[in-house]
């Protein structure tokens, strides 16, 4: 599998530009994917701590016979971790500061299309959803058990859905029904009986948005995030800088506030005033870039 197969680094050229690579520094990259990023900052003269919560994009990485000089030479740190213990990881290989940190918040095109997982609802597989595949929790679990005012909290809460209501409900008519619900082409046909729309493209929001609420749910993704942003900005050296890409208004408006706070404080200085966005060539190329948006940010003091 080709690098562009398994994820498409969005906005790559500008993000190396606003990290500003130096030579012989070290960088974080908490969600390397099909390292992208990564790559790059290598080729640079950087080395990388580089963590992923999903197994598959580590051994993908640990395969690859272009960074096996890398790692045997530990320019490159490979981790299968959750990005929240950074400080943890970091503590491990004896690294007290980085230079900057990314992180990629879109879901990879290998999980989307080659994972099995159920992340899309354009394929019909299990119901899981787990970055780590190791977690207790999947989609059909809280499908299967959640009360239909849970179901209605994750879907109002991480979809922002206008028929949530009307999609716990009929949740829990199917599996009182029918029994469990265990595979997307299930919950597509739940979702479609309950959202009072005929155009397709209506309809295959409200399908986006419910699966993205309950990947939200299973995967803890705003609650790690904070914690996750948090942990890498105490590990910035002093001008040092964090990139991070987010994809929708729940990822964004945590990096916006956080990142806020921290220029109330005078700890971080806000590189994108607005947030950087994909051009039009490459959105083309990448469809999937469509909704990325780009901030950055400057550590002013040596670490908080």
């Amino acid at each position: 599998m080709i690098v562009s197969e398994y994820h498409r680094p969005v906005l790559l050229r500008k993000v190396l530009d606003l990290l500003k690579i130096e030579k012989g520094r070290i960088y974080l990259d908490a969600t390397v994917g099909g390292g992208g990023y990564t790559r790059e900052i290598l080729k640079k003269g950087g080395f990388v701590l580089a963590l992923d919560a999903d197994i598959n994009a580590v051994e993908f990485l640990r395969k690859d016979a272009d960074l096996a000089g890398f790692l045997a030479r530990g320019e490159l740190i490979l981790e299968n971790e959750n990005f929240i213990r950074v400080e943890e990881i970091a503590d491990k290989h004896g690294i007290q500061k980085f230079q900057g940190a990314v992180f990629d918040l879109g879901l990879s095109s290998y999980q989307l299309d080659k994972s099995g997982r159920g992340f899309s609802f354009r394929k019909n597989e299990p119901l899981d959803m787990r970055f780590d595949t190791g977690g207790r929790v999947k989609a059909s679990d809280i499908l299967n058990t959640y009360s239909e005012k849970e179901l209605y909290e994750i879907f109002t809460k991480y979809a922002e859905e206008l028929h949530s209501r009307s999609v716990a409900v009929a949740v829990l008519r199917a599996r009182s029904l029918k029994g469990n619900i265990t595979t997307t082409g299930q919950l597509n046909e739940i979702i479609r009986s309950a959202v009072p729309v005929t155009n397709k493209k209506q309809l295959d929001k409200s399908l986006r948005m419910i699966y993205q609420a309950l990947r939200i749910a299973v995967n803890r993704e705003l609650e790690n995030l904070l914690e996750g942003l948090e942990n890498s900005i105490h590990r910035l050296g002093t001008e040092g800088r964090i990139a991070v890409l987010s994809y929708h208004s729940l990822e964004d408006r945590i990096v916006k506030r956080l990142f806020d706070d921290y220029r109330k404080k005078a700890v971080l200085r806000i590189i994108t005033g607005r947030p950087e966005r994909p051009e039009w060539n490459e959105i083309k190329e990448n469809r999937r870039a469509k909704s990325a948006k780009l901030r950055v940010g400057e550590m002013i003091t040596n670490g908080l």
